[in-house]
């Protein structure tokens, strides 16, 4: 058997030990808390998640960036093109005013005065008897009595033939020739119409249709494919005329707003105004050029149904073979492989 001794040294040991642990486990804070060494994921591949997650966020941020910029730069443009069509109009409605109230007013300048108080005072008859006592009067006179036959004249200047107000015509040009090959209408392209100079002006927006043609008022289908803006402005001014709808009549065509779409390897990519003119590296241009992994010997251009590959450093070497870009041509840069 145990002795006492022995038994109450071994509770004091115990209680000792129970101590320690128990004095241990307190001493640390609540919210310790102990390693965790059974994943497999460490601190490194937590640093790896964070670093890909910031990039991510990185590469978000300059994508948003890009997109502001191009929509500002769309914007801008077509600030631009709004200001100069209205500039254009303006214009254009100034010479219609300044050309036809000239008319009347050549005629009103023309016209012989009213009757004046100092015609009465000497007629044609009087004889030099009569004159003479007054010399002075003579010399205000004498004008007046140069005019015998102001009657005979007066018919033809105070009637003027009704075709004589009609004769000018306002027809200005609704787009620059700065381009060397002026843009032609096709089918699907919209324009406006301005009918000006005509008791009820008009404004007509239409398609040209798959035959080539615009409907207008009165005059049903005038052909547009094929036209520049100005030759179709001409037509629809001699339609009027030739059914005798108008016998005065100013008209203007304006292009309706035009894109094409840059992808692939570009510094920014997306949608872009088309203006006159626009060639395939001048659209390249546009979108901010290629990148350090175009392959530009190889940028495909799709139209409608057509898809064709064009050489790019070839086009650099000689301009002349450059291309004309289209309303709604998507061009592709694509990624070199090496």
């Amino acid at each position: 058997m145990i002795s006492v001794k022995t038994g109450m040294r071994m509770a004091l040991f115990g209680a000792v030990m129970l101590s320690m642990l128990t004095g241990c486990r307190s001493n640390r804070p609540p919210a310790y808390s102990y390693p965790d060494y059974s994943s497999r994921y460490t601190r490194q591949a937590r640093e790896y998640e964070q670093a890909r997650e910031k990039a991510r966020r990185e590469e978000e941020i300059s994508r948003q960036k890009e997109e502001k910029a191009r929509l500002e730069r769309e914007k801008k443009a077509e600030k631009e093109r709004k200001k100069a069509e209205e500039k254009r109009l303006a214009a254009a409605q100034r010479a219609a005013r300044a050309q036809t109230p000239s008319q009347p007013a050549a005629a009103e300048r023309s016209a012989p005065p009213a009757a004046s108080p100092i015609r009465p005072a000497v007629h044609p008859a009087a004889t030099p008897s009569e004159i003479a006592p007054a010399p002075a009067r003579l010399e205000v006179t004498a004008p007046v009595a140069r005019r015998p036959a102001p009657s005979a004249a007066r018919p033809a200047v105070a009637v003027p033939p009704p075709s004589v107000p009609r004769e000018p015509v306002v027809v200005t040009e609704s787009r620059s020739s700065s381009g060397s090959s002026p843009y032609q209408l096709k089918a699907g392209d919209m324009v406006a119409i301005y009918l000006r100079g005509i008791p009820r002006e008009e404004e007509i927006q239409d398609v040209v249709d798959e035959n080539g043609y615009v409907t207008l008022t009165y005059i049903n289908e005038v052909h547009a494919a094929g036209k520049t803006t100005s030759e179709l402005e001409r037509a629809i001014r001699e339609a009027y005329l030739k059914a005798e709808i108008y016998k005065n009549i100013s008209v203007n065509v304006v292009m309706q707003q035009q894109s094409y779409f840059v992808r692939g390897e570009v510094r920014s990519a997306g949608r872009f105004v088309l203006l006159s003119g626009t060639t395939l590296m001048q659209a390249i241009a546009t979108a901010g050029g290629y990148t350090e992994f175009a392959q530009p010997k190889k940028v495909r251009l799709l139209r409608g149904d057509n898809s064709t590959l064009h050489d790019l450093k070839q086009i650099e070497k000689n301009p002349e073979k450059d291309i004309s870009i289209e309303a709604e041509d998507v061009i592709v840069v694509p990624r070199s492989v090496f």
